[in-house]
């Protein structure tokens, strides 16, 4: 069975850019919600200054993480014109895809890494209903 992988990452946001980044964040989301139907969840958050962005990822496995850095590069490729690279933390459960721990050590991102799954469910919404 494949376990879930889950990204939590937050990053300083660079001076100026709240309303640009408030645009790409949902520029973004929709590019994620029409081309990846396997995505459990996808969610952008400010903290109550706005001075940095959240992001949640809950994917169904490493392959839907892969997948999407493919369907997000060309926004992957920008993201450092409104985000700031300094001080930005991800956190990973799940074992990640090769290209997802390539592209952190490219950019020197800091991770804490939880690789090994101890117990858990996911519930997809349709099991809510009802």
């Amino acid at each position: 069975m494949t376990q879930p992988f889950i990204l939590v990452a937050s990053y300083p946001v660079k001076p100026n850019k709240l309303d640009e980044i408030q645009d790409r964040c949902q520029s973004i989301a929709a590019l994620v919600e029409s081309n990846e139907p396997q995505l459990l969840a996808f969610h952008f958050y400010f903290d109550e200054a706005g001075g940095r962005l959240g992001v949640i990822q809950v994917h169904p496995d490493a392959a839907s993480m892969e997948r999407h850095m493919e369907v997000i590069a060309e926004h992957l490729a920008t993201a450092w014109d409104w985000l700031d690279d300094e001080g930005g933390e991800q956190h990973w459960f799940g074992t990640p895809p090769d290209v997802l721990t390539h592209y952190a050590v490219e950019h020197g991102e800091t991770v804490d890494a939880f690789a090994a799954h101890v117990a858990g469910f996911t519930r997809s919404q349709a099991s809510l209903v009802g």
